[in-house]
């Protein structure tokens, strides 16, 4: 191998080693960014979670007092009717 080809070999090797490292580089930093927006996703699938039980509450809560204002009106209704008599 001519001095010449052995120069071009070494530059070509030179970049991809350097190419190799940039990758490296990019890759740690997608790493640390993969692993920030998972915990960021398990926070607000947790905080979600929380939500969704507040919500089934307040349904729940909401459907006790439709019971009570229905028995109340009930209730009226059929007071009403006994002072009629």
């Amino acid at each position: 191998m001519e001095l010449p080809e052995f120069e071009v070999l070494e530059a070509k090797i030179t970049r991809v080693l350097e190419r190799v490292e940039t990758l490296k580089q990019e890759n740690e930093e997608l790493r640390r960014s993969l692993d920030a927006l998972r915990a960021e996703y398990n926070e607000k699938a947790a905080r979600l979670e929380e939500i969704e039980l507040e919500l089934a509450q307040a349904k729940s809560e909401r459907q006790d007092v439709e019971k009570v204002e229905t028995i109340r009106r009930k209730v009226s209704g059929l007071l009403d009717k006994l002072d009629k008599v």
